[in-house]
């Protein structure tokens, strides 16, 4: 599942759940699955970004903000700060920080069509290492600049590539995301979790229902307000299938194959 934090299961020993005897049909979720690209229908996330006197508004649908174009650190989500810099008409410095660390800066640039948006960024890892990454989003509709909205190319962003699902001594599940360290430490049924890891965000929670041996719903939320849904279903063929959308694009909703490991 998703942040948007898309998670998945790694379950281990002991075979308990809140306390219970797991059964049979629910050892089925236990294990490390892998994401099934080939056989999955995955959506690009979308940006909506408008200019406004004092910079521009990002709205991400999980979160919205508001940052100056000056350079300065504006507040953003769960005590994470932005700078951006306007180098020129279709250029952009960015750098986030989280509780005053920096975590991360790109190089935003806008091609001279108009059409295209590139996103080259360098994050800065807690062991002090360096990982570079690139998104590049196509315009939707009209607009110049950074201003418009922005779909990402290459769908399912988004989501986990390899998840897994973990029982812990206490009763509640981890839902971990290998590729970047993130997890839920969820109690079916029970309270949102609180989203931990190296690049959490602690306003993003998760709740799951457990809806029958074989399906699990589940709901993101940014400062206590919905973001994301999901369906997770144990298919026949041993696979697990996650249906989710957001909720700024209900009808927007893609499917999630992963394979057993």
């Amino acid at each position: 599942m998703k942040p948007r934090v898309l998670l998945y299961i790694v379950l281990a020993l002991p075979l308990t759940v809140l306390g219970q005897p797991l059964h049979a049909a629910e050892i089925l979720w236990l294990g490390t699955w892998k994401l099934d690209r080939a056989h999955s229908q995955l959506i690009g996330a979308t940006i909506q970004i408008a200019r406004i006197p004092t910079g521009y508004h990002f709205d991400f649908g999980a979160a919205a903000f508001d940052i100056g174009d000056d350079g300065r650190f504006y507040p953003t989500v769960s005590g994470r700060t932005t700078s951006l810099k306007a180098i020129s008409d279709n250029k952009w410095k960015r750098i986030h920080r989280n509780n005053g660390r920096e975590v991360d800066r790109s190089l935003i640039i806008v091609s001279p069509d108009q059409q295209t948006l590139t996103i080259d960024t360098k994050a800065i890892l807690p062991d002090g290492g360096e990982e570079r990454s690139q998104d590049i989003l196509q315009r939707v509709g009209d607009g110049r600049g950074l201003a418009g909205t922005w779909r990402s190319t290459k769908p399912g962003l988004d989501v986990a590539e390899t998840m897994t699902l973990t029982a812990l001594s206490d009763g509640r599940i981890r839902w971990a995301r290998l590729e970047d360290g993130n997890f839920f430490d969820v109690a079916p049924n029970g309270p949102p979790a609180i989203n931990q890891g190296p690049r959490a965000v602690s306003t993003v929670k998760l709740a799951v229902q457990t809806v029958s041996p074989t399906e699990m719903r589940w709901t993101e939320t940014v400062d206590d307000k919905p973001f994301m849904y999901g369906i997770d279903n144990l298919a026949t063929d041993g696979s697990l299938i996650e249906t989710s959308w957001t909720a700024q694009l209900p009808a927007e909703r893609q499917k999630a194959v992963y394979r057993p490991q």
